[in-house]
């Protein structure tokens, strides 16, 4: 008995690290496939629904609230100039979309994980994402998918020129921090979220 029970466990974990029941369902109906190199790579968090939106989101307008709440803490140069400077991001309006949050389970590099997610297209996610989850975490409170303990939680959004850009967001203190940066060789730690279209 005890064994049949070890041989449950080990395909539970097995289930829980490929995504769960949204990501099997996937595999199955031939809308996913399984790549090897990105179980080791990740260990999966979860899976978050955004909802629906029905108005455009413009980014600096939304990123100035959201300085001026508090919530936003700092943003670095690129950040700016890349997404709410002179000219803003805009998104939407967008239907109800599903991402994935897997946590990494050893030292890599941006490029290397989009490569391994299935190339820009798979791990392309929308600030509006990065924004929702935000808003749900606004004071830094641990109950959600964003990791607030100082770790970084990586997003790859494209900006306003249309180049994918690596978007670090972690928490310092007093609001969020949100660094953009070029996507080349830029290390990411273990332990970090990386967020990614899904299932």
């Amino acid at each position: 008995m005890a064994k049949n029970n070890a041989t449950v466990d080990r395909i539970q974990a097995i289930w829980n690290m490929i995504g769960g029941d949204d990501m099997v369902d996937a595999l199955i109906e031939g809308r996913a496939e399984l790549k090897v190199a990105m179980i080791k790579l990740f260990e999966w968090v979860s899976v978050v629904k955004i909802p629906a939106t029905t108005k455009k989101f413009i980014a600096k307008r939304e990123f100035s609230r959201l300085r001026r709440c508090g919530i936003c803490s700092q943003f670095n140069n690129d950040f700016v100039s890349w997404f709410i400077g002179d000219s803003s991001k805009i998104e939407g309006p967008t239907d109800q979309r599903v991402i994935s949050c897997g946590a990494l389970s050893e030292f890599s590099v941006d490029s290397k994980i989009i490569n391994l997610l299935g190339g820009e297209k798979k791990c392309e996610t929308l600030l509006m994402d990065m924004c929702d989850l935000m808003l749900k975490q606004s004071k830094g409170e641990e109950d959600h998918v964003l990791l607030t303990n100082g770790r970084q939680n990586v997003f790859f959004i494209r900006d306003i020129f249309g180049e994918l850009r690596l978007v670090v967001l972690f928490w310092k203190y007093n609001g969020w921090a949100i660094y953009a940066f070029v996507i080349g060789q830029r290390g990411i730690n273990l332990g970090n979220h990386v967020f990614y279209q899904g299932p």
